[in-house]
């Protein structure tokens, strides 16, 4: 099916936030379209201008006006947040309405449907919303990447020649818009009834009887269920066997694996064991790029899910021209990006000279929930493509093993190329400004080769800084 004739249907999903055998501290009220609901004397509801299951094509806006108002009879502090899958978020742009600026661009959680959201939030934190008052359109639209395509039964993205599954059905997009208040008696600014709602509902952004959203970092009690179906193998051997044969979702039983000749395909690895089952990364016979490219899945796009990925820690070290999808994985030593790349809930070890991860190849790379363990060097945002590097909810440690200033993201520059560096909710533990090129005054990000900002674009929690 081609771009022109897929369409996509948005829906508006209504959601109830409840509270179950407890007095509530706080007049609130939460209304998430099309439900309005009432505790105390606070009552808002989300007006707006949408038609439900609404057609949206690959590239094309649908109108989606949003904007809260006070139904009830006494002033309010309140707030919107907008939810849309984690899988679709970087396909689907949202537009605000002019003024408007979420607070964050990646805060996720796990909804009661066991899947996972990103959440938006627009604060309304200047002043109460009055009573019979309404804040004034906070959404304006919605957009789906023009590179959004359906191809051979599932949704992928098709960008500079490369296909990449996107993994979640778009036939019936959830978009979930919800308003939230709290009465302002006992409450003098806006952040104060903010944390309380919080501390009363732990989450609230979407509805679910889980723990509220874990702290930075890989959360090891996070878990992605293994595909139904999987074909067990329990050698290399067998492996390339069973790729040659056609499966392509693989359960892999711990052992050592070294990939050989499964290049150009389209696959699922995921680990029977996540310590035990171990992809190791050696050097291609090619001699590109110092021997260390590794040819095994030349080509291909691989989803790599609860296992562990291991390089022999030589520079380059990588596989060639790889799409791939990284979730719950462990990696040792260092691993150069070589094409799109995606990493949920990963860790990554390395000691000595060496960065955990080079963005080398990779016109994207988003990371996730992950915890960067190092001597001193972590990201290296360098190479020979324009790269897009998005980090959120992530950690960063440094052992300071090493004698070494270096921030936690370096950026350098050799290729003239453009990069776009997005940093949301990132926690920096050691590590130190380099004082090499421009001077940042941060040890998160550097710009070590005084790149201008005509081929560098740096945005740290929403504000556009560099």
């Amino acid at each position: 099916m081609s771009k022109k004739t897929l369409l996509l249907c948005l829906c508006i999903v209504a959601t109830l936030v409840i509270g179950l055998g407890s007095t509530l501290a706080y007049l609130t009220d939460t209304d998430t379209k099309v439900n309005t609901f009432t505790v105390g004397n606070v009552d808002i509801m989300v007006d707006e201008e949408f038609e439900q299951n609404s057609p949206l094509a690959p590239g094309a806006t649908v109108n989606k006006d949003a904007q809260i108002v006070n139904t009830g009879a006494t002033p309010a502090w309140v707030w919107m947040t907008v939810a849309v899958p984690s899988n679709v978020a970087p396909y689907l742009q949202l537009n605000w309405a002019d003024g408007v600026q979420p607070d964050n661009e990646a805060h996720n959680v796990i909804g009661d449907d066991g899947n996972e959201y990103t959440v938006y939030t627009v604060y309304v934190d200047e002043a109460p919303l009055d009573a019979g008052e309404e804040t004034g359109k906070l959404l304006d639209s919605v957009t789906l990447s023009g590179a959004v395509d359906y191809q051979n039964g599932e949704f992928v993205v098709v960008e500079n020649g490369v296909v990449t599954p996107i993994g979640e059905d778009l036939s019936e997009l959830d978009v979930i818009v919800s308003g939230y208040a709290v009465q302002t008696e006992g409450f003098d600014t806006f952040g104060e009834a903010y944390n309380a709602y919080h501390a009363q509902w732990n989450d609230p952004t979407i509805p679910t009887e889980a723990s509220p959203e874990p702290a930075n970092g890989d959360d090891e009690e996070v878990e992605f269920e293994t595909p139904a179906g999987a074909y067990r193998v329990t050698s290399a051997a067998a492996l390339k066997d069973a790729v040659a044969a056609g499966e392509t979702t693989l359960l892999l039983a711990a052992g050592e694996y070294n990939i050989d000749n499964c290049g150009g395909k389209t696959l699922t690895l995921v680990g029977e064991d996540k310590e035990g089952t171990i992809i190791n990364i050696v050097g291609g016979a090619q001699g590109e790029a110092n021997g260390q490219l590794d040819y095994g899945l030349d080509s291909s796009n691989v989803t790599f899910q609860n296992l562990t990925i291991k390089s022999n820690n030589q520079t380059y070290a990588g596989y060639a021209r790889l799409n791939g999808i990284y979730k719950d994985v462990h990696f040792v030593n260092t691993y150069c990006l070589n094409g799109t790349s995606e990493f949920d809930y990963c860790t990554f070890d390395i000691t000595g000279d060496q960065y955990n991860i080079w963005t080398w190849g990779a016109p994207t790379a988003t990371f996730n929930h992950c915890t960067f363990n190092c001597d001193g060097k972590a990201v290296l945002l360098y190479g020979t493509a324009n790269t897009k590097l998005s980090i959120s909810n992530t950690v960063f440690n440094d052992s300071d093993a090493l004698d070494v200033a270096k921030t936690a993201v370096e950026i350098g520059n050799d290729y003239s190329k453009s990069y776009e560096l997005i940093l949301n909710n990132v926690d920096v533990n050691g590590f130190a400004e380099n004082p090499n090129g421009i001077l940042t005054g941060t040890t998160l990000w550097s710009n070590k080769n005084s790149m201008g900002t005509d081929k560098l674009n740096v945005i740290v929690d929403g504000t556009d800084i560099y």
